[in-house]
Protein backbone atom coordinates (compact mmCIF):
# COMPACT_ATOMS: atom_id res chain seq x y z
CA UNK A 1 0.00 0.00 0.00
CA UNK A 2 2.67 2.30 1.23
CA UNK A 3 4.33 2.27 -2.08
CA UNK A 4 1.38 2.84 -4.24
CA UNK A 5 0.09 5.65 -2.52
CA UNK A 6 2.98 7.31 -2.20
CA UNK A 7 3.02 7.14 -6.27
CA UNK A 8 -0.31 7.96 -6.91
CA UNK A 9 0.12 10.88 -4.34
CA UNK A 10 3.35 12.23 -6.85
CA UNK A 11 1.13 11.63 -9.90
CA UNK A 12 -1.62 13.49 -8.29
CA UNK A 13 0.82 16.51 -7.58
CA UNK A 14 2.62 16.25 -11.19
CA UNK A 15 -0.60 16.73 -12.57
CA UNK A 16 -1.15 19.60 -9.94
CA UNK A 17 -4.05 17.94 -8.26
CA UNK A 18 -2.94 18.44 -5.08
CA UNK A 19 -6.33 17.68 -3.47
CA UNK A 20 -6.00 14.07 -4.59
CA UNK A 21 -2.26 14.60 -4.33
CA UNK A 22 -2.85 15.24 0.05
CA UNK A 23 -5.63 12.36 0.04
CA UNK A 24 -2.91 9.80 -0.97
CA UNK A 25 -0.05 10.93 1.10
CA UNK A 26 -2.07 11.33 3.71
CA UNK A 27 -2.80 7.34 3.36
CA UNK A 28 1.30 6.92 3.03
CA UNK A 29 2.19 8.81 6.02
CA UNK A 30 -0.50 6.51 8.29
CA UNK A 31 1.87 3.38 6.48
CA UNK A 32 5.05 5.24 7.69
CA UNK A 33 5.00 8.25 9.93
CA UNK A 34 8.40 8.20 10.17
CA UNK A 35 9.25 8.92 6.58
CA UNK A 36 11.21 11.97 5.95
CA UNK A 37 10.28 11.66 1.93
CA UNK A 38 6.44 11.07 3.14
CA UNK A 39 6.46 13.65 5.84
CA UNK A 40 7.49 16.47 3.26
CA UNK A 41 5.37 16.18 0.80
CA UNK A 42 2.28 15.21 2.79
CA UNK A 43 3.48 18.69 4.72
CA UNK A 44 3.37 20.95 1.37
CA UNK A 45 0.09 19.02 -0.45
CA UNK A 46 -1.42 20.00 2.96
CA UNK A 47 -0.56 23.51 2.82
CA UNK A 48 -1.55 23.43 -0.69
CA UNK A 49 -5.03 23.03 -0.53
CA UNK A 50 -5.44 24.96 2.90
CA UNK A 51 -5.44 21.77 5.49
CA UNK A 52 -3.30 23.79 8.07
CA UNK A 53 -4.59 21.81 10.79
CA UNK A 54 -2.61 18.96 9.63
CA UNK A 55 0.07 21.04 8.09
CA UNK A 56 0.54 22.34 12.00
CA UNK A 57 0.71 18.76 12.93
CA UNK A 58 3.40 17.89 10.35
CA UNK A 59 5.37 21.14 10.96
CA UNK A 60 7.93 20.16 13.85
CA UNK A 61 8.68 17.04 11.73
CA UNK A 62 9.86 19.29 8.47
CA UNK A 63 11.76 21.96 10.46
CA UNK A 64 13.53 18.58 12.15
CA UNK A 65 14.64 17.22 8.62
CA UNK A 66 14.58 20.71 6.92
CA UNK A 67 15.22 23.77 9.85
CA UNK A 68 15.11 25.99 7.57
CA UNK A 69 11.52 25.41 5.80
CA UNK A 70 10.04 29.00 5.77
CA UNK A 71 6.84 27.44 5.25
CA UNK A 72 7.22 25.43 8.49
CA UNK A 73 8.09 28.25 10.19
CA UNK A 74 5.21 30.63 8.61
CA UNK A 75 2.93 27.54 9.62
CA UNK A 76 4.20 27.21 13.17
CA UNK A 77 4.34 31.40 12.76
CA UNK A 78 0.24 31.85 12.33
CA UNK A 79 -0.51 28.94 15.27
CA UNK A 80 1.02 31.03 17.80
CA UNK A 81 -0.64 34.12 16.91
CA UNK A 82 -3.79 32.65 16.76
CA UNK A 83 -3.11 31.05 20.14
CA UNK A 84 -1.86 35.13 21.47
CA UNK A 85 1.24 33.46 21.89
CA UNK A 86 3.23 36.83 20.43
CA UNK A 87 6.51 35.79 22.00
CA UNK A 88 6.79 32.21 20.02
CA UNK A 89 5.39 33.96 17.44
CA UNK A 90 8.47 35.92 16.59
CA UNK A 91 10.48 33.27 17.68
CA UNK A 92 9.66 31.98 14.17
CA UNK A 93 9.76 35.12 12.30
CA UNK A 94 12.93 35.81 13.42
CA UNK A 95 13.90 32.46 12.00
CA UNK A 96 12.87 32.80 8.45
CA UNK A 97 15.07 32.37 6.01
CA UNK A 98 16.89 35.37 4.01
CA UNK A 99 17.39 33.91 0.54
CA UNK A 100 15.80 33.32 -2.05
CA UNK A 101 11.71 34.31 -2.26
CA UNK A 102 12.18 34.21 1.52
CA UNK A 103 14.32 37.80 1.49
CA UNK A 104 10.46 39.32 0.42
CA UNK A 105 8.12 37.38 2.84
CA UNK A 106 10.68 37.81 5.77
CA UNK A 107 10.13 41.35 6.50
CA UNK A 108 6.45 40.88 6.29
CA UNK A 109 6.54 37.86 8.44
CA UNK A 110 8.39 40.16 10.98
CA UNK A 111 6.69 43.07 10.80
CA UNK A 112 3.06 41.56 11.32
CA UNK A 113 4.14 39.57 13.98
CA UNK A 114 5.84 42.46 15.85
CA UNK A 115 2.89 44.73 15.63
CA UNK A 116 0.38 41.74 16.98
CA UNK A 117 3.22 41.86 20.02
CA UNK A 118 2.62 45.54 20.03
CA UNK A 119 5.82 46.77 18.96
CA UNK A 120 4.83 49.04 15.94
CA UNK A 121 8.16 50.77 16.07
CA UNK A 122 9.54 47.44 15.47
CA UNK A 123 7.20 46.69 12.59
CA UNK A 124 7.91 49.47 11.14
CA UNK A 125 11.58 48.88 11.09
CA UNK A 126 11.36 45.40 9.71
CA UNK A 127 9.15 46.73 6.83
CA UNK A 128 12.09 48.99 6.32
CA UNK A 129 13.96 45.45 5.37
CA UNK A 130 12.24 46.53 1.40
CA UNK A 131 13.96 49.91 1.13
CA UNK A 132 16.74 47.00 -0.81
CA UNK A 133 14.24 45.63 -3.23
CA UNK A 134 13.71 48.07 -6.74
CA UNK A 135 9.79 48.61 -6.86
CA UNK A 136 8.87 47.72 -3.26
CA UNK A 137 8.41 51.36 -2.23
CA UNK A 138 4.84 51.69 -3.08
CA UNK A 139 3.89 47.62 -1.25
CA UNK A 140 6.12 48.73 1.40
CA UNK A 141 4.19 52.44 2.13
CA UNK A 142 0.84 50.76 1.58
CA UNK A 143 1.92 47.83 4.23
CA UNK A 144 3.15 50.89 6.85
CA UNK A 145 -0.35 52.58 6.46
CA UNK A 146 -2.10 49.30 6.79
CA UNK A 147 0.08 48.59 10.18
CA UNK A 148 -0.89 52.14 11.98
CA UNK A 149 -4.35 51.61 10.64
CA UNK A 150 -4.37 48.09 12.65
CA UNK A 151 -3.19 50.03 15.23
CA UNK A 152 -5.58 52.68 15.76
CA UNK A 153 -3.06 55.55 14.70
CA UNK A 154 -5.29 57.00 12.28
CA UNK A 155 -3.53 59.78 11.29
CA UNK A 156 -0.06 58.46 11.02
CA UNK A 157 -1.78 55.76 8.52
CA UNK A 158 -3.97 58.60 6.63
CA UNK A 159 -0.46 59.65 5.92
CA UNK A 160 0.92 56.50 4.57
CA UNK A 161 -2.55 55.97 2.57
CA UNK A 162 -2.09 59.30 0.80
CA UNK A 163 1.37 58.79 0.38
CA UNK A 164 0.47 55.88 -1.57
CA UNK A 165 -2.40 56.90 -3.28
CA UNK A 166 -0.08 59.92 -4.32
CA UNK A 167 2.24 57.23 -5.85
CA UNK A 168 -0.20 55.78 -7.86
CA UNK A 169 -1.16 55.91 -11.38
CA UNK A 170 -4.34 54.55 -10.89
Amino acid sequence: HLFGEYLAGRAAQQRRDFSSASKWFEKAITDDPDSPEVISRTFLMEVSVGHFDRALALAPKELKLDPGDAIAQLVLLSDRLKAGDAAGALKYAAALPSDGVHRFIAPFALAWTRVAAGDLAGADTALQGLDKFNGFQPLKIFQLALLYDFAKQTEKAQQYYEKALAGSEQ
